[in-house]
């Protein structure tokens, strides 16, 4: 038994006309991608704006908001890839984020320790010249 995504949530539609194979693969899955599939995932046109959104009827009844485009609003296999990428069944996504934010952490606080260091080298620097003749 599959779960039957209703047409309209809360007066939405949940399709689009012209994107029914996108549509039947997300739901079903296809293996040359290795998108498994979600039968609660479903296309829906964006509201207030062009093109469209992908939303997901959870096991609680509510509605949530998976992604949406930005154009040129392909709907083709690119959607499934980012869908099956950031898959959270598969896919540890917080651990990734986590991973990043730490490394571009990382970088800034390496510049800064590089700028602090330079900044240091200049003042010890003048402070020779200026006042070294006093040390000597």
């Amino acid at each position: 038994m599959s779960l039957l995504v209703p047409e309209y949530i809360d007066g939405t539609p949940t399709f689009v006309s012209y994107a029914a194979d996108i549509q039947r693969l997300l739901k079903k899955g296809d293996p040359t991608i290795g998108w498994e599939g979600d039968e609660r995932l479903y296309i829906a046109p964006r509201q207030g704006a062009e093109g469209y959104v992908v939303g997901r009827l959870c096991e609680d009844g509510v509605k949530r908001l998976i992604c949406f485009s930005k154009a040129p609003h392909r709907l083709d296999k690119q959607l499934l890839i980012m869908l099956r990428d950031n898959d959270t069944r598969h896919n540890d996504v917080r651990k990734r984020i986590e991973q990043h934010n730490a490394r571009v952490q990382k970088e800034h606080d390496d510049r800064a320790a590089d700028r602090i260091s330079e900044a240091m080298d200049r003042v010890i620097h003048g402070l020779r010249k200026d006042q070294g003749h006093h040390y000597a």
